[in-house]
């Protein structure tokens, strides 16, 4: 998947704009960022292995309502300071809600590896994370139709 949504945000949002299916549970606030040593499956969500430990949490992002089809971090989201070890090299982040079981919505790798060591913080400054409306992945097709 190029986009980098979740197949859990996709299908949520096609929903949203179908009619005949009840609407989709929506995220639920606050939206937090998780750094990820090695990243979850692009497509699920699913795997991957997040940072544990040393002061890690995930911190809370904000953003305004969608303007040209995207949006971006409104303030810096700014990590705890890494105590009493490496959080190691980070690969890259997810984004999930914070429903009682949080549901990761999407997943972006860094081009290169971000390393944070004891006494780092890892901060996202305002407006460097943008997400875009995401382009149609698959192309849509035309069935042929038969008159009777």
């Amino acid at each position: 998947m190029s986009n980098d949504l979740t197949d859990d945000l996709e299908n949520g949002m096609l929903n949203w704009a179908n009619p005949a299916v009840a609407l989709p549970t929506r995220p639920v606030a606050p939206l937090k960022v998780a750094l990820f040593l090695v990243m979850p499956n692009a497509e699920t969500g699913l795997g991957g292995t997040e940072v544990a430990g040393f002061a890690y949490a995930r911190a809370t992002i904000v953003f305004p309502a969608a303007s040209a089809g995207a949006y971006s971090n409104t303030s810096a989201v700014t990590f705890a300071t890494a105590t009493g070890g490496n959080w190691g090299d980070l690969a890259g982040i997810g984004i999930y809600d914070s429903t009682g079981t949080p549901r990761i919505l999407w997943i972006g790798p860094f081009g290169s590896p971000k390393t944070i060591n004891d006494g780092q913080t890892f901060q996202i400054p305002a407006g460097a994370l943008a997400l875009p409306l995401p382009t149609a992945s698959k192309p849509l097709r035309m069935i042929a139709l038969s008159r009777t």
